[in-house]
């Protein structure tokens, strides 16, 4: 959306904070983040009691809601096992490297950097990148990715030009949206249908495009 990156990074506007701060989605998927966060990085057991320990510091620490507490303590813990169970099947053929880890890539022609936070990123046994989001909601469907929302595609591009963290550049075999709504589900990204080479190159023509004078700018292509 060219009209928020020339009102955020241009006009240096920032929407104002609420008067009174609710618990809304941001806060909750900030929640939830926090307590993958901690649990993928910091647990020394794959298991549902330690994931739910997790679950009720970091939200007992964070939310000050006392509704809000209840019910997102309750949300998770409908999803542990079936999480944990994801989470011990990941084990067994990649390991965490990084967590909550800065994307940037760069473009000299056109001139653009691309940032962004990749949630989590694992090395597989075969030597490969593996990408995980997680996703309060539903995740959004391949062909959606691959149309719109091109997230887990285009950081699969930054990490295979540029590396992130501490990683140097390498093929990302799998990327994967990891949904923790009421009914949680993995949804991979259509890595083999949009290689992250043809995805790169289909973001510098879109910014080249719009680099142009005679291209008319549109909120959503």
């Amino acid at each position: 959306d060219p009209y928020a990156i020339y009102a955020r990074h241009v006009l240096r506007l920032r929407p104002l904070d609420p008067l009174i701060k609710e618990p809304d989605a941001l806060v909750r998927g900030t929640v939830f983040h926090e307590v993958m966060e901690q649990f993928i990085g910091h647990s020394a057991e794959i298991s549902k009691d330690a994931f739910l320990r997790f679950v009720h510091d970091v939200i007992e620490a964070q939310v000050a809601w006392p509704v809000a507490r209840s019910l997102w303590m309750a949300r998770l813990s409908q999803v542990a096992d079936w999480f944990v169970d994801v989470e011990a099947k990941r084990r067994t053929k990649s390991t965490p490297a990084e967590l909550e880890v800065r994307l940037r890539a760069k473009s000299e022609l056109p001139v653009f950097t691309l940032t962004g936070v990749a949630d989590r990123i694992d090395h597989a046994t075969d030597g490969t990148y593996q990408i995980v989001d997680y996703k309060t909601g539903a995740p959004p469907s391949a062909k959606e990715q691959a149309h719109f929302d091109k997230q887990l595609l285009l950081e699969a591009a930054v990490i295979e030009r540029q590396g992130a963290g501490d990683l140097p550049p390498g093929q990302v075999s799998e990327a994967v949206f990891i949904g923790l709504g009421r009914k949680p589900s993995i949804v991979p990204a259509p890595l083999s249908d949009n290689p992250p080479d043809t995805v790169w190159a289909d973001l510098m023509k879109l910014i080249a495009a719009y680099a142009s004078e005679d291209q008319g700018y549109t909120s959503r292509r």
